[in-house]
């Protein structure tokens, strides 16, 4: 089981302003920016070992630093910075980790502490607002 965040757009209150519906049933090129925006978020945060938040990650027991490879974590083999991807469609985008061992990273075990990677803050969603805003803006012009 992976880990995902799903954004969906609720249009019904976008129908409701005359003549706008047709001009935004079809929001997929913010969405792109937005999980764009979203996926270079979580990449950074594979290199600074932090949450969405900037928090720093759990740190390793010293055995298993003594055992690893690298000094990082959640990076030994890439395979879940590997992983992310991204979907988008007309009112929906969707940003995830399919690597089935992130479950584990990011909600943590009785042997592991949790080390989130997926989420959306204040920032983020300020972020996203303006993506859209901008988009809007220029397409009822």
């Amino acid at each position: 089981m992976a880990d995902f965040i799903k954004i969906t757009i609720n249009d019904t209150e976008l129908g409701k302003i005359k003549g706008i519906k047709t001009k935004v049933s079809n929001l997929q090129k913010p969405m792109k920016q937005f999980m764009a925006y979203l996926e270079l978020e979580t990449k950074t945060q594979f290199v600074t070992q932090s949450d969405p938040d900037g928090s720093r990650w759990a740190d390793l027991k010293p055995e298993t630093w003594a055992r690893k490879r690298s000094q990082t974590i959640g990076r030994e083999d890439s395979i879940m910075i590997n992983s992310l991807y991204t979907r988008v469609s007309n009112l929906e985008g969707e940003i995830g980790l399919s690597a089935e061992h992130t479950i584990y990273f990011h909600g943590g075990t009785n042997r592991m502490p949790p080390r989130t990677v997926l989420g959306v803050t204040e920032k983020r969603l300020a972020k996203g607002q303006a993506i859209f805003e901008g988009y809007l803006t220029d397409i009822l012009r």
